[in-house]
């Protein structure tokens, strides 16, 4: 029963982790075609709440995942537990630190390299996307083909 309801969690959070990743890809079109200023003042509004959420969010998918690998010890689980711990890390050394700079950016006034880390910041999030999507795919291969 605690196993159930452990995978249950997990593959919920997952998925929604996986969902809020995604939409960063694909927004991309959208933000890149923006004026600079506008860029900056989007990164700096729609932005400012994620941080906290979504660092919650993937940290609380990566915990229950480990939980799950530590009772169940499947292979997929565990490559689950290593991709959700690989996307928090590429959040932490890199993508944070470039929030931070654009937080404090002026959308009057912008660095001269503020493309080259826009274009950072989104690359990083698409690959950060194709780990969500491997973690929340080695879970649902668990359940539906290992467990079956």
């Amino acid at each position: 029963m605690i196993l159930d309801t452990l995978r249950f969690v997990s593959l919920l959070l997952a998925a929604l982790a996986s969902g809020v990743v995604l939409s960063h890809v694909l927004e991309r079109p959208g933000k890149l075609a923006l004026a600079p200023a506008t860029y900056v003042e989007v990164q700096q509004t729609l932005f400012r709440t994620y941080g906290t959420a979504v660092g919650a969010l993937e940290t609380l998918a990566l915990l229950t995942t480990a939980a799950w690998w530590a009772l169940d010890r499947g292979w997929l689980v565990g490559v689950a537990a290593l991709a959700d711990a690989a996307m928090i890390g590429i959040w932490a050394i890199w993508i944070n630190p470039i929030n931070q700079r654009v937080n404090r950016w002026r959308a009057d006034n912008l660095p001269f390299d503020w493309a080259l880390l826009r274009d950072r910041w989104e690359m990083l999030h698409t690959v950060r996307a194709i780990l969500s999507v491997v973690a929340l795919c080695a879970l649902l291969l668990t359940v539906s083909v290992v467990h079956s």
